[in-house]
């Protein structure tokens, strides 16, 4: 999580002020990747959903996992690997280009098996959600280590107290962030699919015939989609605390409220499970902090780059956001593997990874996408680009723009992702017959799969 954090918080961060490409290309590489997203996420479902034999993801991260990791630190190696190469020139951009046109095959393939490991790993709900709740504890604190160091470092730079240049930083946070993605391999090696596997031959038809009749695992990719319009403002996180309040590493102090709330987000996750369905958390936490969003906004404007109140209003978000992002999280991917059970219950076919890539496709085409929309953005408000390392003052329309997406931007995305949630919803009593039709029909392919070991 700590390179998949990196990448979307700060890559395009990196490529306009420290490659120094022009925010319009950049903005044009972050939107032709998110339309290849759209092939390659789906492919890699299918592919590996197609895969025969005992076990489907294990040995796919066992093969992909070191690939990625260099390619991660390729990409932020940039800077010194084109050393001499006067800014703005094509070599950069085709660099960024392929280099991270590879990371995003290698991540897809390696990314689908992860996820898809959450709904094989047992077919009961209480184990599933055990494991989500493992699998978003470590998310968070690895995912939670660029926030920390990047803002610190950023600071350092420009303030000299940092031995390294912006090169040397992003260089070895992107080292750093190829070791952590190279834990994936321990999934590859040390998990196991308990969920028998369908040995026939699922058609390609049938499959994506099981995701778009599927009206459970179809609200939950609309409001997943519609929910990374947060990521537009996420792009502008590091431009709001360096570039108007002064200070990247204030960004720290809101964080460690989130920090602190996340601290009993589990507690709350258990109790709002006794109470809610799932579908009532997924609606009732984005209409919450959505809400909260826009009101915070309007209460900010005036004061929009006075640094106290801003960092207390922020840290009173924060806050919000990590005492329920867990809540959030967790169920989501358990509602995500009921639809899968879904299909396999409906039509017969079990599409795990196809589902889950279909997740994944929605998140990083719609976080690309946002990415790319920020870049255009930041050119359209006159942003001005570092020049010879030096930090430049921005213009009030430029300063007031940033805060605006930054705080609109998530508003927006939690109350729109709560449409598609009023849609495809399961009852208590549809759930409890799934999964009891369901444990039957596994019982009785496990003891023929038994009688008939070649074709394992």
């Amino acid at each position: 999580m700590f390179g998949y954090s990196l990448i979307v918080g700060y890559l395009s961060y990196y490529s306009i002020n420290v490659l120094l490409i022009d925010p319009k290309t950049v903005g044009l590489l972050l939107l032709v990747q998110g339309l290849w997203d759209v092939v390659n996420n789906p492919l890699a479902g299918l592919l590996l959903d197609r895969r025969r034999g005992k076990e489907k993801a294990p040995p796919v991260l066992r093969k992909c996992t070191v690939p990625l990791s260099v390619c991660t630190a390729l990409l932020f190696s940039g800077a010194y690997l084109l050393r001499g190469i006067s800014a703005g020139t094509d070599a950069k951009v085709w660099y960024l280009a392929v280099v991270w046109f590879l990371w995003e095959i290698l991540y897809t393939i390696t990314d689908v098996a992860f996820w898809s490991l959450s709904d094989t790993v047992s077919g009961a709900q209480a184990d599933r959600l055990a494991a989500q709740k493992r699998v978003a504890f470590f998310q968070t604190i690895g995912g939670s280590f660029p926030a920390l160091l990047v803002p610190l470092g950023l600071d350092g730079c420009h303030a000299g107290w940092l031995p390294v240049s912006l090169p040397g930083l992003f260089f070895g946070l992107g080292v750093l962030s190829a070791a952590g993605v190279g834990l994936l391999l321990l999934a590859g090696v040390f998990v196991k699919e308990r969920i028998p596997p369908l040995q026939a031959k699922q058609p390609t038809r049938s499959e994506m015939r099981a995701v778009f009749q599927n009206p459970p695992l179809l609200s939950l990719l609309a409001a997943n989609l519609l929910n990374t319009i947060q990521g537009v403002g996420s792009s502008m996180t590091t431009y709001y605390f360096s570039d108007v309040l002064g200070s990247a590493s204030l960004s720290i102090v809101t964080g460690a409220a989130a920090a602190i709330c996340w601290l009993f987000s589990y507690r709350v996750t258990d109790r709002m499970r006794k109470v809610w369905s799932g579908r009532q958390i997924l609606l009732r936490i984005p209409l919450l902090l959505g809400a909260v969003w826009l009101l915070l906004a309007a209460v900010g404007y005036p004061i929009y780059n006075n640094r106290l109140l801003m960092v207390l209003l922020l840290s009173l978000l924060q806050g919000a956001g990590g005492l329920f992002s867990t809540a959030y999280s967790v169920i989501f991917n358990e509602q995500m593997a009921q639809a899968t059970d879904f299909s396999e219950w409906k039509y017969g076919v079990r599409m795990e990874a196809l589902s889950f890539s279909a997740k994944i496709t929605t998140q990083k085409t719609g976080n690309t996408l946002s990415q790319a929309v920020a870049a255009r953005l930041l050119s359209w408000l006159g942003y001005r680009k570092p020049v010879g390392g030096r930090q430049q003052v921005q213009t009030p329309l430029a300063s007031k723009g940033i805060f605006l997406i930054y705080m609109l931007s998530p508003a927006f995305g939690f109350l729109l992702s709560c449409i598609p949630l009023l849609f495809g919803r399961l009852t208590a009593e549809e759930e409890q017959k799934i999964q009891d039709e369901l444990k039957t029909r596994r019982k009785t392919r496990g003891a023929a799969e038994e009688t008939q070991p070649g074709l394992l």
